[in-house]
């Protein structure tokens, strides 16, 4: 999906003090290199006066009231990604979740660099060593490994590996792989590569946000917020996220 990864759930208690839990996740951004910028957007529309209020700010995250441009995919990777975010956010509202925000890291490349930002990202690349295998490469030589029915009987043949994902679900016959595919991903544009994410996924639309609702309502509209009910954060996510992408 486009979620952030998990790491893990861990559990902490202190001595006389409740438990204390920990949630990591997968950083989005991650790259060899730092972000050149990134956004961190929600869909809702800007309240009066926070229009363009960091413009030409630098090493900041910017909001949407910051947002002054598009992006851009391939015909083929926009259309894979319109259908997993559709899955993703749905599976969200579904679950009651709301005020999530969907993180855009943009990197600028040099045209005349050669293979994709997965190939950069290399599982186990260290100075010094020769190995150039890409983290696709050793997905698919995870996909290819042979194994056996007794040894492990609830994985699929290597021949069917090559097709899917290695972990996949559906929900109305839409596909949702735990996989981020769009950590990243290369622009439409050459000079610019994409790492793509839903981040901060598990508020829920609880008692308190439903009055933080109701109270805010009285100030600014519900395009302007981002404590609403799951169903139309989600309808108003989806929209401005396929705008932004061309």
């Amino acid at each position: 999906g486009i979620n952030a990864e998990y790491g893990g759930l861990h559990r902490f208690r202190y001595a006389f003090a409740s438990y204390l839990y920990i949630i990591v996740f997968g950083n989005v951004t991650f790259a060899p290199v730092s972000m050149d910028a990134i956004y961190d957007l929600k869909g809702r529309k800007p309240k009066p006066g926070k229009q363009g209020r960091n413009k030409g700010k630098s090493g900041i995250v910017f909001k949407d009231n910051d947002l002054d441009r598009q992006f851009f995919l391939p015909s083929e990777k926009k259309t894979a990604f319109a259908a997993q975010l559709k899955a993703d956010v749905e599976f969200l509202s579904n679950h009651n979740m709301m005020d999530y925000s969907f993180l855009i890291g943009v990197r600028k490349v040099d045209g005349k660099q050669e293979g994709t930002e997965k190939q950069k990202q290399t599982a186990g690349d260290k100075e010094g060593n020769n190995k150039e295998e890409t983290v696709d490469h050793a997905h698919e030589a995870n996909q290819q490994e042979v194994t056996r029915p007794d040894e492990h009987e609830s994985k699929p043949k290597s021949a069917e590996m090559k097709k899917v994902p290695s972990i996949q679900v559906t929900k109305d016959s839409v596909p949702i792989t735990t996989k981020n595919e769009f950590l990243g991903i290369e622009s439409s544009n050459p000079e610019e590569m994409y790492y793509l994410g839903i981040i901060d996924c598990l508020t829920a639309y609880s008692q308190k946000k439903k009055a933080a609702n109701f109270c805010k309502s009285l100030l600014w509209k519900q395009e302007e917020l981002s404590t609403v009910d799951p169903p139309y954060y989600a309808e108003r996510f989806l929209k401005y996220m396929v705008d932004i992408f061309q």
